[in-house]
């Protein structure tokens, strides 16, 4: 006779890293007339990825009988997305001729479940403030480029400064955002 082995249940784990969770599970009892153990793989206290993995646990006795019993883990996605921003140049030059120069903002945004990816420029002197999406590679960088005006009024004894600000977004419409200063400096 196989041996009996006793309820399971599945299991809900909010994550703890990108890489998912460690959790960790009572091993199910077992019954048999000449005595049994059980072994549940992956075993308790693993890592699990930010998914449903189903564990399924095995017990053998003497006599060489076996039975199986599954269960689900599943791990829910509950960590914000991590967001980096650089400006490539992030100093411009100042131009009298109002000259639009091309920057480069790259970065990468860790995050299993993302929704969104947007950026926003923010120009002190309101005039250059583009807004847009942002293409995010499978393994999370992006790169896109956009005109800043190397410019900056002859009063303004700090320079002129634009922010762009990078925005990432998950589907439990958690966010995170990371910023770079790009700057015209007064003096040339």
């Amino acid at each position: 006779t196989a041996p009996v082995i006793g309820p399971v249940s599945n299991i809900t784990a909010p994550s703890t890293s990108i890489s998912g969770a460690a959790v960790s599970y009572a091993t199910p009892t077992v019954t048999d007339a000449v005595g049994a153990t059980v072994a549940c793989a992956p075993a308790s206290g693993s890592t699990f990825a930010i998914a449903t993995t189903t564990v399924t646990c095995t017990a053998r006795d003497a006599a060489l009988n076996s039975s199986t019993k599954t269960f689900t883990v599943t791990v829910v996605d509950a960590q914000p997305p991590v967001v980096t921003a650089v400006a490539t140049p992030n100093t411009l030059l100042w131009s009298p001729n109002k000259t639009m120069t091309p920057v480069t903002i790259s970065g990468k945004i860790t995050e299993v479940s993302l929704k969104s990816a947007t950026f926003k420029v923010v120009d002190e002197y309101g005039k250059i403030q583009p807004s847009g999406t942002i293409t995010v590679a499978a393994n999370g960088n992006y790169s896109f480029v956009i005109s800043l005006e190397a410019y900056r009024n002859g009063t303004d004894a700090d320079g002129r400064f634009y922010t762009i600000t990078v925005t990432a977004v998950d589907t439990g419409n958690r966010s995170a955002s990371a910023q770079a200063i790009v700057t015209v400096p007064h003096n040339q």
